[in-house]
């Protein structure tokens, strides 16, 4: 009897082990490219596109289409529209076929807008910055807002720059969905070339921590609370395009 209720909580610990997802730490490359057109000394486009490992499965592409108008010296604002492919959410976790498992987002386009205000001061060969987004995701409704202090310093040659070294952290503040005050976050930092006036090229390190709670298919299915974390590391080339 008693090897009986052992084997039956032993496969009651499996089944609901195969309910919840695994946390995943994954290593990848990037690539981002931008491009920046200066209509006047107070309003600039950008166009860029992002293509990165979103998990270990599933790889990400985002382009996105943007203006930033200068209000004041160390105070600008922007507008922007992406389109993002491979993105992953709370409520993609679903059973499938009687299986548990994360849909596969590759193929699927989400619109997003956005906008945000940059805070910068200058100090000796250094820019401190702060920017501040709200999104709307009008795939599943989401709003979000992302802070994101960072510095630059600029290594000058016969007074003018040549190189940038940048630290950045971005906080994912989640509005209308998701228990935690922070469900995403991370650092980047890289460097920046400048090597013709028109074409800056430089390398990028991503490290970033997203967690991860039931999904609605969970909850309605009982599934017991899960709270797992994932980590993702890029190493990426960026290139800044100017004309």
């Amino acid at each position: 009897m008693t090897r009986v209720l052992i084997l039956t909580f032993l496969i009651s610990l499996s089944s609901y082990a195969s309910n919840t997802p695994e946390s995943e730490s994954s290593i990848g490359a990037g690539l981002s490219l931008r491009h920046f057109h200066k209509f006047s000394p107070l309003i600039k486009s950008l166009i860029e596109l992002n293509i990165e490992p979103e998990n270990s499965t599933t790889t990400k592409k985002e382009l996105q289409l943007g203006a930033r108008f200068r209000l004041h010296q160390n105070i600008k604002v922007s507008g922007y529209y992406r389109n993002s492919y491979g993105l992953r959410h709370q409520d993609d976790w679903i059973k499938e076929n009687n299986i548990w498992k994360w849909i596969d987002s590759s193929k699927r386009r989400e619109s997003i807008l956005g906008t945000n205000i940059i805070l910068r001061a200058v100090y000796l060969d250094n820019i401190l910055e702060l920017r501040t987004s709200l999104e709307r995701n009008f795939h599943n409704q989401q709003n979000t807002m992302k802070i994101r202090p960072g510095i630059t310093h600029l290594f000058m040659n016969s007074g003018s720059p040549f190189i940038n070294l940048f630290l950045q952290y971005e906080a994912y503040f989640p509005l209308n969905y998701h228990e935690k005050l922070i469900y995403k976050h991370g650092l980047y930092t890289g460097m920046l070339y400048h090597w013709k006036k028109w074409i800056k090229p430089g390398l990028f390190l991503k490290y970033t921590t997203t967690v991860w709670q039931n999904s609605e298919d969970a909850i309605s299915r009982n599934v017991p609370s899960y709270n797992i974390s994932d980590t993702s590391t890029i190493i990426g080339v960026n290139i800044n395009f100017y004309y």
